[in-house]
């Protein structure tokens, strides 16, 4: 199963996405992004979770997207891959996590 959200945390994703901040805490294996260049939120923290253990995780939009991939079809979910767990500040930063999930037969 795979969780994904574009950060913006401003007025417009493309205005902000060389600002944003990723991070990764190390207790919860969240995913967090902060902006500290925002005007009116610079001290704010926005966060994607999975209860659980994950699998794997990424910041990195071009990887979870993929060259020929969308939002609505992304390259990662079509491949199954596991994603790197690069959190770093770039030019297009995300939030995406990869869980294993095992349903039982007949379940």
């Amino acid at each position: 199963v795979y969780a994904y959200a574009e950060w913006v945390l401003g007025s417009h994703r493309s205005r902000t996405a060389a600002t944003i901040v990723p991070s990764r805490d190390a207790a919860t294996g969240a995913l967090l992004a902060q902006n500290p260049y925002g005007l009116d939120f610079s001290e704010r923290v926005a966060f994607l979770a999975a209860d659980g253990a994950t699998h794997s995780v990424t910041a990195d939009r071009g990887e979870f997207i993929g060259r020929n991939g969308t939002s609505g079809l992304p390259q990662a979910v079509l491949s199954g891959a596991s994603l790197s767990g690069r959190v770093e500040a770039g030019d297009d930063p995300c939030a995406a996590i990869a869980r294993d999930v095992d349903v039982p037969a007949g379940g």
